[in-house]
């Protein structure tokens, strides 16, 4: 099952000079780990939230990863690990991209610049019923699925 998460945090656009041309570099946060509020966790579908546990991406780190303009895979900005940087702290998972002179990147300067684009998602496989995976808890009349890896 792919999932997709909108976050909030907002997307940084930085401008670097290597070798006397200017580079766009994109920085955000992907997904935010839960953290006992309601900002870190997501209503999937009526009473079931979604909580990415500290670390849920740990392993994924060392895979193929791609940073994609609305997850199309025909619109893709970097890749680990040479133009992808990816990483993860107690808040949650962080990238930085590092933009060529593609019009898809170009398209994505114009639309970050413009606040069009103002965040950015995860979207990731998990096998549900693997309890090594994913944990779901009840809280109330709220069911939570708690992905771990």
């Amino acid at each position: 099952m792919d999932l997709t998460r909108d976050n909030s945090t907002g997307i940084d656009l930085l401008w670097h000079d290597r070798d006397g041309k200017k580079t766009a570099v994109m920085r955000g946060t992907a997904a935010v780990y839960y953290n006992g509020s309601a900002g870190s966790e997501y209503n999937l579908w009526g009473n079931v939230y979604e909580r990415i546990a500290e670390g849920a991406f740990d392993d994924a780190l060392q895979g193929s990863v791609f940073c994609r303009i609305n997850h199309d895979r025909n619109r893709s900005l970097a890749r680990t690990p040479k133009t992808l940087r990816l990483w993860s702290d107690k808040n949650g998972l962080h990238f930085e991209a590092a933009l060529g002179n593609t019009s898809t990147a170009n398209d994505a300067i114009e639309l970050v610049s413009r606040e069009e684009i103002t965040g950015c998602s995860v979207q990731f496989a998990c096998d549900l019923k693997n309890p090594d995976n994913v944990q779901w808890l009840k809280e109330g009349d709220r069911e939570i699925c708690l992905i771990r890896k």
